[in-house]
């Protein structure tokens, strides 16, 4: 019986061990990222809860808020076309989005989480960490000869966007920018 007790302390000391543990400032921040007339500002805010704040994006062109969208974040942001795409991707299992594809009209055209589909992790947490990217620049490039957008997942390969939607939603980038 002392065994078996052991045992399950142990148990529960691994556990805790591996647990995620976090608290934010307890205020209102912005990270802003300009490309030329398009601002994008991503906002945390901790102030009324610093486990979970509320993280919002919020689209600017040319001065005019464009768009608003609740729940999403990212820890890079990679203008493509000109300044008309843009795309953001995290690590971070907060608030959950991966990968954000909009347009400088402010359109959400992809909001993928990392509970939507399991992906080719190198680290993760309990919670926050959900390393699939390079954690330092995913390098987000669009090859000029074949038009194909690619990135640096957190092995070191150049992945390109399209194979990767394709395996995780079904479909490619294109099908998702052509209107229903």
């Amino acid at each position: 019986m002392k065994r078996i007790a052991v045992g399950v302390q142990l148990l529960l000391a691994c556990a805790v061990a591996l647990a995620d543990s976090w608290m934010f400032p307890a205020e209102r921040s912005d990270k802003v990222y300009e490309f030329g007339r398009t601002k994008v500002v991503l906002t945390t805010d901790a102030r009324h809860n610093q486990v979970h704040p509320r993280f919002t994006l919020r689209i600017f062109d040319d001065g005019e808020l464009v768009a608003e969208h609740a729940d999403v974040a990212f820890q890079h942001l990679a203008a493509l076309d000109r300044q008309q795409l843009f795309i953001g991707v995290s690590n971070d299992g907060l608030p959950g989005t991966a990968m954000i594809v909009f347009d400088r009209a402010g359109h959400l055209l992809l909001k993928l989480d990392h509970a939507f589909k399991r992906f080719d992790y190198c680290r993760q947490s309990v919670t926050r960490i959900r390393e699939w990217v390079d954690p330092n620049d995913p390098a987000f490039a669009r090859d000029g000869a074949t038009g194909q957008i690619s990135f640096v997942d957190c092995r070191g390969r150049r992945v390109l966007l399209d194979d990767f939607l394709r395996r995780t939603v079904g479909t490619g980038l294109d099908a998702l920018r052509r209107p229903p």
